[in-house]
């Protein structure tokens, strides 16, 4: 297997991500919020935004409250399985993600967000690599 995708939830100063290091040593595609200024090259991905990778399809959401760019993923295996969602620093609450930091308007508004429906969640925290077996 290969790394082909790798997805940044959010690009901040909490954190030094090796999401771009990790795409240029495996090839992959770095995916980081099209809304978020960077000088390096990246595929801009934004809510509700679709990527294939195999036969998984992974939706792009929008969940500021740790960034106002803050993105989290939901894979969807092909075989029906139940979805995954990857929330980054935005559901960490009293720990290193922080999800109050845009105030409580948005703190409240992310915990209505009904990540929970959407499949398992995983509190991961910045980038997120997905394998594509070969």
């Amino acid at each position: 297997m290969r790394i082909t995708h790798v997805l940044e939830t959010h690009i901040h100063n909490d954190y030094v991500t090796g999401g771009r290091a990790l795409a240029n040593e495996t090839g992959a595609t770095y995916h980081v919020n099209a809304d978020d200024e960077v000088s390096f090259e990246r595929v801009g991905v934004r809510d509700g935004d679709v990527v294939t990778v195999g036969s998984m399809s992974v939706t792009v959401l929008a969940t500021p409250g740790h960034t106002f760019t803050h993105l989290s993923y939901v894979v969807t295996p092909a075989d029906g399985s139940e979805p995954a969602v990857f929330t980054g620093g935005s559901l960490l609450f009293g720990s290193t993600g922080r999800p109050d930091l845009l105030g409580p308007d948005h703190t409240e508004a992310l915990a209505r967000a009904g990540l929970a429906a959407r499949g398992v969640v995983f509190t991961t925290f910045g980038l997120i690599a997905l394998r594509l077996a070969l």
